[in-house]
């Protein structure tokens, strides 16, 4: 049985000593209110920032895996953690909203294509009309649109493709690097997921 020395029991008791000492200080802080100034002051220092989603996911997960100091974290860091967890949520919902919002384009029956205000007229464009009309969210192959459309050459359905990008960008004031129709190797082409084309009949 290991002997316990009179040093060991005295370094045991002024160590539970501290602990309690630190618990009540911490209570008295909480009380006196400085704990919420604490948690304002990391909310400030993140709005300074400017913290973006990527940063805010990174800084979390630094805070989460951080070790603890004893059997708990201490309270100033997990306050901190709070902050950036609370900074965190905000970014994820704002993203999370922000992706499943699309921009509605509409196709009319008459062939003009709209987004708000903003129309380009594809009513004398056969060709470009019917390549639009072949397309939704999902890849297709050229091959096929050349079927649906009977087009026969595939450069030909790219360049009209690159035709119907150009001048929806001009005439509905899309964003330059969003173009309507997206492309993939060897999937194909389809309506960019950040639009929504709506075709009217």
């Amino acid at each position: 049985m290991t002997r316990i020395f009179k040093h060991q029991v005295k370094a045991l008791r002024i160590y539970k000593d501290i602990q309690q000492t630190k618990k009540e200080f911490l209570k008295f802080l909480e009380k006196q209110g400085l704990f919420k100034q604490l948690e304002k002051k990391y909310e400030d220092i993140i709005e300074k920032e400017k913290m973006d989603y990527d940063t805010a996911r990174i800084l979390k997960r630094l805070f989460t895996n951080s070790p603890a100091g004893n059997a708990e974290k201490e309270k100033m860091d997990l306050m901190a953690e709070i902050a950036v967890s609370k900074a965190f949520e905000k970014l994820h919902s704002s993203q999370k909203s922000s992706k499943e919002k699309k921009d509605n384009i509409i196709l009319k029956p008459d062939g003009d294509l709209c987004r708000g205000p903003h129309c380009y007229p594809m009513r004398n464009r056969c060709q470009l009309l019917n390549i639009l009309k072949t397309l939704n969210k999902n890849f297709k192959e050229t091959k096929d649109i050349c079927t649906e459309t009977g087009i026969e050459k595939t450069s030909t359905i790219r360049r009209y493709i690159g035709a119907i990008n150009a001048r929806a960008r001009y005439h509905l004031k899309l964003s330059k690097n969003k173009n309507l129709i997206e492309s993939k190797s060897r999937s194909g082409y389809r309506i960019n997921s950040y639009y929504k084309l709506i075709k009217k009949r």
